[in-house]
């Protein structure tokens, strides 16, 4: 054991902190402004005993809308039906989020990044962050009425509508410091300090206006429209000392070896159910291989059912967990998890509660509503609600699986060499509940959560394995 006294009886000087500084700085992207469907680059430099402070950096963006065209085109004052952006802000802009290492490598590449920040934001968000979220991310707001269990985007302003209200012409620069869900969102500093060079964020933002907002007024669509975007990372930079950094250099190994440090990434796959799986009378078991990635610790998967069409009525993002009245259940290699397959909703979204780590009444914070739609189908499952009518809330649902629950693996499952399966239980019922006809097919989306292991070299190339 290390001790603080010499041999010689003589106290060792110890540093109880690190020394240094730190400083914020704007770092731009390539181009000044961006349209739909464009791809944003922003450079983050390496600096000389510099760490990038990812709890205390964020992006800004600034979106105008250019033109919007659709039909029945209305400003939604006092709460009522019309122009609303998605519930989940302006995290509906980005399709692809991506951090790319000095070496050229993906650290991370998160396709689908909306569905898979709707399928995050429902099952962990506390409802007591929502109205500074509301400002910082664009997030729904709690609404005036049943404001405990009501989702509804936050309303369009500024827009100059035509006599026909099938254009219109925003008036406003609308402007968001959000968190994006990436590594730059964790409580990790990233050692710019030991890159090679100049590390990337790309973002490609998403192709059509109406995944962005979306119309409630009565038969309201979103059929085109223009925007433009400017986007920076409002980045805090920590500096030690040299003194500092040789003591975190002798702490990590640095110099005898890459420097590794481990995290978690969730990656996504989709599939489709069609109209005829969707319509069957009866539950059948529908049978889907998870493609993607084979990480050696499988943490959670998780599905949620989407609408690609939306025709801009419907919220893009709108999501439901298509099994809820039938049954969920995972095969990974020959083992089924859980062994017993998750029937009802209750016991779904429980599970589901796991993979977010709340498993008690005091910490559970999700945005989860059983309220009835229509046929007995509540806003979490088992259809999305397309009607054409003025809409006041949004279907929001996904169900899972936590794998460290079971057996006692805390570190999750293996999955190099292993097929990962669906097992859920679709089709339309008469009784207990009674399910409607889906009106569209829908999309699935398999997100898999898992451990990884960054590593940098001491030639400065950044690396990540899973």
């Amino acid at each position: 054991m290390t001790s603080l006294v010499s041999d010689a009886y003589q106290y060792e000087v110890t540093p109880r902190v690190l020394d240094g500084t730190a400083y914020r700085t704007l770092l731009q992207s390539e181009a000044s402004s961006y349209s739909l469907g464009d791809v944003v680059r922003i450079a983050i430099p390496n600096v000389h005993n510099g760490f990038l402070n990812t709890t205390s950096s964020w992006f800004n963006i600034t979106m105008k809308i250019d033109s919007v065209v659709g039909v029945a085109i209305n400003e939604s004052v006092g709460g009522a039906a019309g122009m609303r952006y998605s519930y989940i802000g302006c995290h509906a802009i980005p399709d692809i989020v991506s951090i790319v290492s000095p070496n050229g490598q993906y650290l991370e590449n998160t396709t689908n990044y909306q569905q898979q920040f709707a399928m995050n934001w429902c099952n962990n968000t506390d409802l007591g962050v929502a109205s500074p979220n509301s400002i910082t991310n664009n997030l729904c707001d709690p609404t005036t009425v049943r404001k405990y269990s009501r989702v509804q985007g936050n309303v369009v302003e500024g827009l100059t509508i035509n006599a026909g209200k099938t254009s219109a012409v925003g008036t406003i620069t609308e402007k968001w410091s959000p968190t994006l869900s990436c590594m730059l969102n964790s409580s990790t500093c990233i050692p710019l300090t030991w890159f090679a060079s100049e590390a990337f964020v790309e973002i490609t933002i998403t192709r059509e206006l109406k995944n962005i907002l979306c119309n409630t007024f009565a038969s309201g669509t979103v059929t085109g429209g223009s925007a433009t975007f400017t986007f920076e990372l409002d980045a805090c930079i920590d500096v030690v000392s040299d003194n500092s950094k040789r003591l975190i250099e002798q702490k990590a190994g640095y110099g005898a070896g890459p420097v590794s440090w481990s995290s978690t990434q969730q990656r996504s796959s989709l599939h489709s159910l069609s109209l005829a799986e969707l319509n069957a009378s009866g539950v059948s078991i529908k049978s889907n291989v998870i493609g993607g990635v084979r990480p050696r610790k499988l943490l959670s998967i998780q599905q949620s059912a989407f609408v690609r069409d939306t025709k801009g009525h419907l919220d893009r993002w709108a999501c439901c967990n298509p099994y809820s009245n039938g049954s969920f259940q995972l095969r990974v290699g020959t083992e089924l998890y859980p062994p017993r397959p998750i029937v009802g909703i209750a016991e779904q979204i429980r599970h589901t509660n796991k993979i977010y780590n709340q498993g008690a009444l005091t910490t559970l914070n999700n945005r989860l509503d059983n309220d009835s739609t229509s046929f007995n189908t509540t806003n979490y499952g088992p259809r999305l609600n397309e009607t054409t009518g003025a809409r006041g809330n949004t279907n929001r649902g996904t169900v899972g699986y936590d794998f460290t629950c079971f057996d006692g693996n805390t570190d999750g499952l293996d999955t190099t060499s292993v097929i990962i399966e669906s097992l859920g239980g679709v089709g339309k019922t008469s009784t207990n509940p009674e399910v409607a006809n889906a009106v569209s097919a829908y999309e699935v989306i398999s997100l898999k959560r898992f451990q990884v292991l960054y590593s940098v070299d001491t030639a400065g190339n950044v690396s990540v394995s899973y």
